[in-house]
This record gives C-alpha cells, sequence and structure tokens, in this order.
C-alpha cells in the first residue's frame, strides 16, 4: 500500500474501538464482516514453515488465518497474565490446604510443624503484599483474602502451644472447626478471584476484509462503538511504509485512537507468520 493511499484511508464513520497493552486502537466497521467470542470458534492449528503453529477457522465456507493483535502489536496481553494468575492461585489455594493437613499432623504425632506461620512469608503472602489488582471487583474479592489468611496462620503457633500443654484433643477440634469454617472461607476466596480473572477477559475474534482478503484478529477487549468525523483526525508524521496504521482519532478530548488500516495490517501479520 502507498503512502498516499494509506493517509486517504481514514473517513468520517463509525469504528470499532479496543485497547492492546495500554493503546488504543480504532478499526472501520465497514471492514467487518463478523464478531465472534473466540470460544464459540472452531479453530484449528497448522504449522508453517517456521514450524510454529498457525490458527485457522472455517467463515462462510472460506478458511480465515486467525491473528492475535497482542502479538502483531506486542503488547501485553492480559489474557496471558490472567491465565498466569489463575495458575498461580490454583497452587497456592493448595497451599494452604496442605498448611493444614501439616498442622493436623504435628499435632496428632508431636512432630515439628515446619511450615509458615507468618501469612507475609508464605508463597502467597510474599505474592499478596505484592499484588495491586487494577480490576475494581478483583480489588473487593483480593481485600477479603486478608482476614481468613492470617487467621489460619495464627492457628500454628496457637494450637501447638494448646497440644503442648497437654490439650492435644481440644487443639485438634479447633482446627477441625477451622478447616470447615475459616479454611473454606479462604478457598471460596480463591474460588471467587478465579472465576472474576476468568471473566475479566472474554477474547473477541473480528473477521474484516482487506478488500482482497479475508482474515481475523483476535483482541481482548472490545471497548466500544465510536463514530469519528474528518475533523477528529490528526495523520502521524512518521514514516507509513511499514506501518498497519495511519495516523490518530481523538474527539471531545478523549484519549488517542490509532487508524487501523486492514491491509496493511494483513501484510503485517504475514511478514510475522
Amino acid at each position: 500500500m502507498t503512502q498516499q493511499a494509506l493517509i486517504n484511508s481514514h473517513s468520517t464513520g463509525s469504528y470499532i474501538t479496543f485497547r492492546a497493552g495500554g493503546t488504543q486502537y480504532a478499526l472501520p466497521t465497514s471492514q467487518v464482516r463478523y464478531i465472534a467470542a473466540r470460544d464459540t470458534l472452531s479453530i484449528r492449528e497448522t504449522p508453517n514453515q517456521q514450524g510454529q503453529a498457525n490458527q485457522l477457522f472455517d467463515y462462510q465456507g472460506i478458511t480465515v488465518p486467525l491473528y492475535r493483535f497482542n502479538e502483531l502489536s506486542s503488547s501485553h496481553s492480559q489474557s496471558d497474565e490472567s491465565a498466569e494468575l489463575v495458575t498461580l492461585l490454583s497452587a497456592r489455594r493448595q497451599d494452604h490446604i496442605d498448611w493444614i493437613d501439616a498442622l493436623e499432623h504435628s499435632l496428632k504425632t508431636g512432630e515439628p510443624f515446619t511450615k509458615a506461620t507468618d501469612p507475609h512469608k508464605c508463597a502467597f503472602g510474599l505474592w499478596y503484599d505484592q499484588y495491586h489488582p487494577e480490576d475494581e471487583e478483583l480489588q473487593i474479592i483480593m481485600a477479603a483474602f486478608d482476614a481468613p489468611h492470617k487467621r489460619i496462620h495464627s492457628l500454628a503457633i496457637e494450637l501447638t502451644e494448646m497440644s503442648q500443654a497437654g490439650n492435644k484433643e481440644k487443639a485438634l477440634k479447633v482446627l477441625a472447626q477451622e478447616r470447615s469454617s475459616t479454611l473454606r472461607q479462604l478457598l471460596n476466596h480463591f474460588e471467587k478471584a478465579t472465576l472474576r480473572l476468568e471473566d475479566m477477559v472474554k477474547p473477541v475474534v473480528l473477521v474484516l476484509d482487506s478488500g482482497q482478503k479475508v482474515f481475523a484478529v483476535e483482541v481482548e477487549i472490545i471497548s466500544d462503538i465510536k463514530h469519528f468525523e474528518d475533523s477528529d483526525w490528526m495523520p502521524d508524521q512518521g514514516s507509513f511504509s511499514e506501518s498497519y496504521y495511519d495516523g490518530f482519532f481523538q474527539s471531545e478530548q478523549e484519549s488517542f485512537f490509532l487508524n487501523i488500516i486492514p491491509s496493511a495490517l494483513l501484510s503485517h501479520a504475514e511478514t510475522l507468520s
């Protein structure tokens, strides 16, 4: 595509907007054929010449290549981050089940309890003290961990001292009660956090018509459909030769939206794959 064609690619009309990393983008709705949740599509993978996997799916009788926009734009992926956090929370959840089991074993046998008694020094506590989610709902869920997590860890010293004072049966009874109350509450928070992380990002696939070929891009979250006028347009001052956008839209003092050129985005994707 020539530089002049890129410059003239924007026009007054409707645009689908979405975010990738810290940047907002706009795609002309006139070139969007179809929108679907990723998990509703039958996506398959085929190896390319480099041995990497290309993703494909069928749409209206044709095979459509699928590209992740975050990879094309080298942007931070919220989907990948959420998946990593879900894995981390699953491991930390099991840690606390094992922690309670280890304390019960110690009380029953008299063997020393060697796991962390300080809630700030277990693997979860070290992570939890440093984690500050941006999502407001997740903030509320994470804040609820504090009290039951501290209570769980306080049991080690409290019940060990009780058992050593000759009240082993009472210590085991208290532990059983805490297992069915405090531990259950803590595990519920792990489940709520996991569900929220999974719900925060629902990848969406946009089927685009470049004018010569149909292809698809996966984006993490569609923000809105906005109408832009020519007066909202600001051309990029850099070189257009290798770019998949040609400038910016901005209206009513909103953030900038990079205007994506579908044909240039496809060329960029094919170069990378």
